[in-house]
Order: C-alpha cells, then sequence, then structure tokens
C-alpha cells in the first residue's frame, strides 16, 4: 500500500485547552488509485493532507495515529525526511494556483525550480524538463508561456502549471486539494480529463480532497465521507452513489443539482 493512515488525530492549541480537528481518520491509498476524502468545510480534509505532508502550523498537534507511506512512518520521520519527500515522491495540487505561484518568477522558473531541488543537474537541463512538463499538462506553447508570470496566465492555465509543478519529478502520490473548485466548468472538465491521463500513465495514487461529488464520481476508485473530523462512511465510489449508509451522505447527494429533478421556485412574495 502507498499511503496508510490510521486513526489519526490532530489537534490545535487554543490558550491552554486543545480544540480536535481530526478524530480517528483512517484511509489508504495504492498505486494507480483515486480516493476521494469529501466533506463539507472544516470538516479536516486539508488538515489531513498537510499532515501527510508534514506541514502542519505549529499550533498543531498529532496526538495519535500512524502515517505511512511506501511503508515508512512519516510521524516520526526527521524534517531533513520530510522535506526530500515532498515534491519528489508526494507532490501536491494547491486549491488556489495563483497564492500557490511566486508572483515575481516566471512559471518555467519555478517549475525548474522544484526539479532542480529534488533531482539536481544544470540549470539548462531543469529548463528544459519544466518546459516539457508544461507540454504535457497541455500549456499551449510551452517554450514561450514558460517565460511568462503567473498573472500573465488564465486561471485554468495557472492550474496546470500548479499541476505541472506537482508531476515534474514523477511523485508516486499526488494530493489534489480542490482542484477545480476556481475554475469555470469547461476548464474543470479539461483539468479533470487531464488528471486521468496522468494518472493512468504514471501511475500515480490520487487522493483527492473535494466537497464536490460530481469530481469523486468522475475520478474516484473509494470515497471516504468526513464530517466535523470524523470519518462518517468509507465505500467504493459505485456503492456509495448506488446505495448510501449513512443519513449524512445521503444529505450530501440530495444537495448535488441534477438535472433530471424539476427546479423549485420560490413562491412570489
Amino acid at each position: 500500500m502507498l499511503l496508510e493512515i490510521r486513526d489519526l488525530a490532530i489537534s490545535f492549541r487554543a490558550g491552554r485547552t486543545l480544540q480536535p480537528a481530526v478524530d480517528g481518520l483512517s484511509l489508504s491509498v495504492a498505486a494507480g488509485q483515486t480516493v476521494g476524502l469529501v466533506g463539507e468545510s472544516g470538516c479536516g480534509k486539508t488538515v489531513s493532507a498537510l499532515a501527510v505532508l508534514g506541514l502542519l502550523p505549529p499550533a498543531a498537534t498529532v496526538p495519535r495515529g500512524s502515517i505511512r507511506f511506501d511503508g515508512a512512518e512519516l510521524l516520526t520521520a526527521t524534517p531533513a525526511a520530510r522535506r526530500a519527500l515532498r515534491g519528489a515522491r508526494i507532490a501536491l495540487i494547491a486549491q488556489d494556483p495563483l497564492a500557490a505561484l511566486n508572483p515575481v518568477h516566471p512559471v518555467g522558473a519555478q517549475v525548474a525550480e522544484v526539479i532542480r531541488l529534488h533531482g539536481g543537474g544544470t540549470r539548462a537541463a531543469a529548463w528544459a524538463r519544466a518546459v516539457e512538463a508544461l507540454r504535457e499538462v497541455g500549456l499551449p506553447d510551452p517554450a514561450q508561456r514558460a517565460h511568462d508570470y503567473p498573472h500573465q496566465l488564465s486561471g485554468g492555465q495557472r492550474q496546470r502549471v500548479g499541476i505541472a509543478m506537482a508531476i515534474a519529478c514523477r511523485p508516486a502520490l499526488l494530493i489534489a486539494d480542490e482542484p477545480t473548485t476556481a475554475l469555470d466548468v469547461s476548464v474543470q472538465a479539461q483539468i479533470l480529463d487531464l488528471l486521468r491521463r496522468l494518472q493512468a500513465e504514471h501511475r500515480m495514487g490520487l487522493l483527492l480532497i473535494t466537497h464536490d461529488l460530481g469530481i469523486v464520481a468522475e475520478l474516484a476508485d473509494q470515497v471516504t465521507v468526513m464530517r466535523a473530523g470524523r470519518v462518517v462512511e468509507q465505500q467504493a465510489v459505485g456503492p456509495l452513489f448506488a446505495a448510501p449508509r449513512e443519513d449524512y451522505t445521503k444529505g450530501l447527494l440530495a444537495a448535488v443539482p441534477r438535472i433530471d429533478r424539476p427546479v423549485e421556485r420560490l413562491a412570489s412574495v
């Protein structure tokens, strides 16, 4: 198993007390598998991903649990060991690509920096690989656009740059945190198709963090539903959509707009 999270608990210090954010999360991701981590905002999805990456803020503490990547325990790993994994073997696609990219450096240089940090080599070789990564994610005219700054790109193009940075070193595990939230519907579909293709080509494990059950239906093999820091339900994607077990999951599914339902209109005042 590529990623195994067992009984993970995360709390935040608030004065002299600890406020629980995650309580008892368990899930696993195999190579080539997509696991959806679903729930409303504030339920603990993103903070769980930050724990995997070793990027929890100083106020956070992990009172119990285990996070194993490729058989090695991450919670007891040294900071240097965690840094060596981030970007190289475990990569993140951030929710907001404009905030994730440095506004004062060309996007090609930012992708090349990741490559040099983890793979070494010359600047010229890293730049060539960066352009290839931008081509791989479908950025138009990548050799030219690599010289552009983030503000010169559209939202969809910035997200493609973020994906290029994530996959440049061929990670084994990709964590996608709300990867299509800020994009319009047509661009969302392109990004989802891109993630599906890249995963099939490179056999990456994908942990997909989202509140959008439509995206889960498109990409996921297994689904973990969270509410208020706890796991509510875990099923394969087909059975979960066909016959959810828990009322909370049923409520999430009922809230998804469907074209086969009549539109309910408010009565005139």
